[in-house]
């Protein structure tokens, strides 16, 4: 049995952006069981434009990517959710791929890819590669790095850990993918790939807040759960 499987893109004054990434999701091999967009208070056309494009326009009040993103989840009612950007363009087989890894013999409970950059500079290309090896290191480790553009997950795994926590105004999808790891079988597929313009290179660019907010969410997960290395 095919998967069936939701999609949420939170938005946030991106009228530029969305239409170009909805049409892609509606071009996909496999079409999704719902496409909803959660506007997060946009004073553009961002709903306007995805009212036109998508099967549901939820309003989400209280701003924040987490707390859209947490809305279009509850809302969806699919056994899968999958979730990428507003600036974000995904391949035309994106959902099939991810459906093949919620099937088989060894069915995911969450499937993420990386994120790449559609045209950039020297040094952000740079940046990137140092990124798609870091992801992949990572997931070696048995620590996957969920990034919002570009993640998948069974919706009994993710309300198993309580969805995302909605005091982590940043990097709340690194933070669900630490807390499902001990839990859930989770699946790096590096050939599923979701696309940024370059204004998207704030996503592998390292600072010292990233670090901050991941750091405690890594303590509280490593002692329960070390891989085996």
């Amino acid at each position: 049995m095919i998967a069936r499987i939701a999609v949420v893109l939170p938005a946030y004054n991106e009228a530029s952006l969305i239409g170009p990434a909805l049409q892609a999701l509606r071009a996909q091999t496999l079409a999704p069981a719902e496409l909803i967009v959660v506007d997060n208070g946009s004073t553009d056309a961002t709903a306007l434009i995805a009212r036109r494009l998508a099967s549901r326009v939820i309003h989400e009040p209280a701003r924040g990517c987490v707390n859209a993103r947490q809305r279009g989840f509850a809302a969806a009612s699919a056994p899968f959710v999958a979730t990428t950007d507003a600036d974000a363009i995904v391949p035309p087989d994106w959902l099939e791929r991810i459906a093949a890894h919620f099937a088989g013999a060894a069915p995911a409970d969450a499937v993420y890819g990386p994120v790449r950059l559609d045209s950039a500079t020297r040094l952000q290309r740079g940046g990137e590669r140092l990124y798609l090896r870091f992801v992949a290191l990572m997931d070696r480790l048995g620590y996957p790095h969920f990034n919002g553009a570009n993640f998948a997950v069974r919706r009994a795994a993710f309300d198993a850990i309580g969805g995302f926590r909605s005091d982590m105004r940043t990097y709340s999808d690194l933070d669900l993918a630490l807390r499902l790891r001990g839990q859930a079988r989770i699946v790096y597929d590096p050939a599923l790939a979701a696309r940024l313009g370059a204004g998207g290179w704030h996503r592998w660019e390292p600072s010292a807040a990233c670090s901050r907010a991941l750091l405690p969410a890594a303590r509280a997960a490593w002692p329960r759960h070390r891989p085996a290395l």
